[in-house]
């Protein structure tokens, strides 16, 4: 049959876990699949990373984290807004955070820019 070109998409590689359920194993869950972001040619093979975990109570993997072909971070989604390096929908706790550089903080109610002590190169917008 030979080598077939992959579309965008498609699992190139993965790496599952493998679970024992009811009589039968299930490979997809969890997974980290490395998947194609255009269709492959010699020239162009551009691809992402996917990291999938199922909720407790369930059996269908969901992907949590995705690494895109441009090096973008996604927590809990799996489409970029912007270039920012790290992209989250939901809410994120941070605890013990140690900063470098400039920091400016905006307020979730009304956007109002506050001055952060310290240095730091972290803005946070809610």
């Amino acid at each position: 049959m030979g080598l077939q070109v992959a579309a965008a998409g498609k699992i190139i590689n993965e790496f599952t876990g493998l679970a024992f359920a009811g009589g039968e194993f299930e490979t997809d869950n969890p997974a980290i699949r490395f998947v194609s972001a255009e269709a492959w040619t010699k020239d162009a093979q551009g691809a992402h990373i996917t990291f999938a975990t199922a909720p407790i109570g369930t059996s269908s993997p969901v992907e949590g984290m995705r690494l895109t072909s441009e090096g973008i971070l996604l927590v809990g989604t799996d489409t970029a807004s912007g270039s920012a390096k790290l992209q989250v929908s939901g809410a994120i706790s941070v605890s013990g955070m140690q900063v470098a550089g400039t920091a400016t903080a905006y307020s979730a109610t009304v956007y109002n820019p506050t001055a952060v002590t310290g240095s730091s190169s972290l803005v946070v917008r809610a």
